[in-house]
């Protein structure tokens, strides 16, 4: 009887910590990273129809370098460019989902941000 009170409570303090589930990576969509992007914020829109918006910061100092080579990252995973506004931004497209990547400097930094609009 002592065996099953303590495996009763043990199942009463278990239980609700193992149904609780940890978010995923702040729930980011499934866009490809390059090397060095380090994500610092993730904002989920509150509208159906709105974009999602992901900040990373990169190490390095040139915008467009990193656009070129992000871009022909999402070239391979099979996403098409809609419109480049190189060294600001680019906008892609893959089926029915649609990403903005806009670069921008961090002042007083060798970083610069990258904002990534996604749907």
């Amino acid at each position: 009887m002592k065996y099953s009170k303590y495996l009763f409570m043990l199942l009463v303090l278990f239980i609700p910590l193992l149904s609780c589930s940890p978010k995923a990576e702040n729930e980011m969509p499934q866009v490809p990273k390059e090397e060095g992007m380090k994500q610092v914020d993730f904002q989920k829109s509150e509208d159906p129809q709105g974009l999602d918006r992901t900040s990373f910061s990169i190490e390095e100092t040139d915008a467009r370098k990193f656009l070129d080579s992000y871009e022909k990252t999402l070239h391979d995973e099979g996403w098409v460019t809609k419109d480049d506004n190189k060294p600001v931004s680019i906008t892609l497209s893959k089926d029915s989902r649609i990403i903005i990547v806009v670069a921008k400097p961090i002042e007083g930094s060798d970083e610069f941000e990258v904002i990534v609009f996604s749907k």
